[in-house]
């Protein structure tokens, strides 16, 4: 979701649903929607707020009239969902942000070559739980930055399209939400369900004789045993394969903490880039974290 720069104070938002909608926040509901084929997951105005952009899980960026109600133009060169996307101060670029670990600036200028991708920018990192990582520029424009699954924030010179920055300090995925905070309460809720089913199971198998006694007058005792021997099995059952799934998260999020995905490392590099690899101590003050 995000406000206008210009004009009345419209809010333009994306939805899962496949729909962009804008709102006029002096009114009631949407006052115009944008229909798309898939889910979008990023949005954001032009300069002048006469068109919005989206993107989703189709990889590309769509540019949307508001008059016309209908896409006036396709940016392709993302290979993966996009994330966030943001548009420049000055309002010539677009920043978009990408599950394939890139960050593209596209000129959005009217009479820009037809190739809009001016520059392409990696280093960052997703990862297996596909966050959507988002994106910014500086305010004058000649700096972006981007969350990643490291746990670093990472910020790139426009220009030399270098990594000038990777600040760490999060302790969880970098984006605009609480990720691990969710992850952690998910864990412990699983294995408080893992621990309650074996209880039960422990419990039917060696009190069977009690059980029965309470079923006596709902069932025979031959069929109240073989519920109760099924109840068990499934107790048991659900058991195990809970903490099989709570063993492979684990170690998923081990493998991603310590290795990274398939994106980073040296080869995500951009052309011509070279990470700088600086101490904490000799960073700038502003960026000591």
């Amino acid at each position: 979701m995000l406000s206008s720069r210009r004009g009345p104070p419209l809010i333009v938002s994306g939805s899962d649903d496949g729909t962009a909608k804008l709102w006029d926040m002096r009114q009631r509901g949407a006052i115009q929607t944008f229909p798309d084929k898939y889910q979008i997951t990023a949005v954001c105005f032009s300069d002048a707020s006469d068109k919005i952009f989206t993107g989703g899980i189709d990889n590309d960026v769509k540019v949307w009239d508001l008059r016309k109600g209908e896409v006036t133009m396709k940016l392709e060169g993302h290979q993966d969902m996009i994330t966030g996307m943001q548009l420049s101060p000055d309002g010539s670029y677009l920043l978009t942000n990408g599950m394939d670990c890139k960050l593209c600036i596209w000129d959005m200028r009217p009479y820009a070559p037809q190739n809009r991708c001016v520059k392409v920018l990696e280093g960052h990192q997703h990862n297996f739980e596909k966050n959507l990582l988002k994106c910014s520029w500086s305010p004058d424009g000649s700096k972006v930055t981007a969350g990643s699954s490291d746990r670093m924030v990472y910020i790139w010179d426009t220009t030399s399209r270098r990594i000038l920055y990777k600040l760490p300090g999060h302790t969880g995925y970098v984006t605009t939400s609480g990720s691990s905070r969710w992850y952690a309460a998910h864990m412990v809720a699983t294995s408080l369900a893992a621990i309650f089913q074996g209880s039960v199971s422990v419990l039917i198998f060696t009190q069977t004789g009690d059980f029965l006694g309470y079923l006596k007058s709902y069932v025979r005792e031959e069929d109240g045993a073989v519920i109760l021997k099924l109840a068990g099995g499934l107790c048991a059952l659900i058991f195990c394969l809970e903490w099989v799934v709570l063993s492979l998260a684990f170690l998923l999020r081990y493998y991603a903490f310590v290795e990274g995905s398939g994106c980073a490392g040296g080869s995500s590099l951009a052309a011509g880039g070279k990470v700088q690899e600086e101490e904490l101590k000799n960073w700038p003050w502003p960026f000591q974290v």
